[in-house]
């Protein structure tokens, strides 16, 4: 939920969209209407500043800002619904009515899908005291001796790694098995409940070639 901080950067996403999906050899939109989804919860000043990016620096002849729960509604045929957008640092329940966002009834929480990915991190993965290790630190070879058919080892060519890098490729690391493995249930899970005794555990291989259930 953090407000946009880089402008420079957001201009440069902008034109390596616009030159490697526009098919264009400047960033000139003059003949090209624009059209941009926004969280409904964007300040005007950044809507404003959208704008004058838009029409000042890249000439579009025109250019919309659109509810990004409007657009997910109108993407399912629908002028109305409840949307709920679930992203990395939160999730937002927004009412669509009539193509319009009704603001009074729309709720955010911090609670997104890194909650997910670290409660994965500090509890599954510490319950079997599993070495994670993120893919980009390991060399993996073909082996005919290895069980897996793979030779495993620690990369030395790495040099210094930023320990924030090492922490977000762990945290995908993790977002790989909510997304590969996880789902909601079709009821309320209580720990302790018997139905749940027997459900089949899961295998999962660790880039490391660890495998955990």
């Amino acid at each position: 939920f953090a407000p946009l901080a880089d402008w420079d950067l957001l201009e440069k996403l902008w034109e390596h969209s616009i030159v490697k999906y526009c098919g264009r050899s400047d960033y000139s939109l003059k003949d090209t209407p624009v059209l941009i989804g926004e969280k409904p919860y964007t300040p005007a000043a950044a809507r404003h500043r959208m704008c004058e990016t838009m029409f000042e620096k890249y000439s579009v002849p025109a250019f919309f800002l659109s509810k990004d729960a409007v657009l997910a509604s109108y993407a399912c045929g629908k002028t109305g619904g409840l949307v709920i957008d679930v992203g990395a640092s939160g999730t937002v329940v927004t009412p669509v009515q009539d193509g319009w966002v009704d603001t009074k009834g729309m709720c955010r929480t911090a609670a997104g899908g890194r909650l997910i990915d670290a409660h994965i991190r500090n509890n599954v993965f510490a319950k079997y005291s599993a070495n994670l290790t993120p893919s980009f630190r390991l060399n993996r070879t073909l082996s005919a001796t290895s069980p897996n058919g793979l030779h495993i080892t620690p990369r030395t060519d790495l040099g210094a790694i930023h320990p924030s890098y090492d922490a977000y490729m762990n945290l995908e690391l993790c977002r790989d098995v909510k997304e590969s493995l996880a789902k909601v249930a079709d009821s309320t899970l209580l720990e302790n409940d018997p139905r749940y005794a027997n459900i089949p555990m899961t295998q999962y291989e660790l880039p490391d070639g660890t495998i955990v259930d």
